[in-house]
C-alpha cells in the first residue's frame, strides 16, 4: 500500500500525486494522519455482489452459524448461515456432499488476497452427493 511508505525506510514523511501536463487537478497528499486513518479502516467489512459459491463442508461452528467449505485445495472460506440453514447443513448433510449458497462474500479492507474469505449466505441452492 502506498500509506506503507509513510515514516518507512528512506525519511520519507509524505507522498503527492499530481497530474500529468494540462491536468489541472489539485493534488492528492498522503500524510501520517491519511496512514493512520487507513490503517484504522484495515478490518472493516463490506459485502461483495450476490452471487453463489459451492463447496463441501470441513468444520462447523455451532455456536457462531458458521460452516467452513472447502472450495479447492488450499482453499476455505466461512459461510455464515441463519439458523434453519445451519440445521440443514449439520443434520442433513452426509460426508462429502456438495453444497451450494447463495449469498454475498464479505470483504475486509486491507485484506490482501482475491480469494473469498467468508460469505454471507442468503440461501442454500443445492446439495448433492458427488461420490459415485
Amino acid at each position: 500500500m502506498i500509506n506503507d511508505r509513510i515514516g518507512n525506510v528512506g525519511g520519507v514523511e509524505e507522498i503527492e500525486i499530481r497530474g500529468g501536463k494540462g491536468i489541472d487537478i489539485k493534488p492528492v497528499v498522503f500524510t501520517r494522519e491519511t496512514q493512520s486513518y487507513v490503517r484504522g479502516l484495515a478490518n472493516e467489512t463490506y459485502l461483495g455482489e450476490m452471487q453463489d459459491i459451492e463447496g463441501t463442508i470441513t468444520k462447523l461452528y455451532p455456536n457462531r452459524l458458521i460452516a467452513e467449505i472447502k472450495i479447492a485445495p488450499n482453499y476455505y472460506t466461512k459461510v455464515h448461515l441463519n439458523d434453519t440453514d445451519f440445521d440443514t447443513v449439520r443434520y442433513k448433510t452426509r460426508a462429502g456432499d456438495v453444497i451450494k449458497f447463495s449469498g454475498r462474500p464479505i470483504y475486509r479492507l486491507g485484506q490482501k488476497t482475491a480469494k473469498i474469505r467468508e460469505f454471507e449466505a442468503v440461501s442454500i441452492v443445492e446439495i448433492r452427493n458427488e461420490k459415485w
